[in-house]
């Protein structure tokens, strides 16, 4: 983010991963470094996505998850995704919305 350079976006959605039921964290501060805000962020580690952006575009999931090194898909894992406890195929091309709920859960693939 620039200074001094006015926000076109402050949305917060909120990201709940799970893995076989359980919460997988969100660490804080994810997409800061110092003084450099990246767009998508997290400050604490409750899943609230900051997008804090300046510049007006969809900002997508699969964005995000690039800055919290994490992939949409995973191996040995099938993905379900809601958004706002509605079933939702975008996964990684979700685009964010502000107050969105957004549940994604991997469940370890029968053998």
């Amino acid at each position: 983010l620039l200074p001094n350079v006015q926000l076109a976006f402050h949305w917060h959605p909120q990201l709940t991963i799970k893995v076989d039921g359980e919460d997988e964290a969100i660490p804080a501060d994810v997409g800061l470094d110092g003084s450099c805000h990246r767009p998508l962020h997290t400050h604490d580690e409750i899943g609230v996505i900051h997008l804090e952006a300046q510049i007006v575009r969809d900002y997508l999931l699969s964005e995000f998850l690039g800055v919290l090194s994490k992939p949409i898909q995973r191996d040995g894992y099938d993905v379900k995704m809601t958004v706002d406890e509605k079933p939702n195929i975008d996964l990684g091309n979700l685009v964010l919305k502000d107050g969105q709920k957004i549940v994604i859960e991997y469940t370890k693939k029968s053998l």
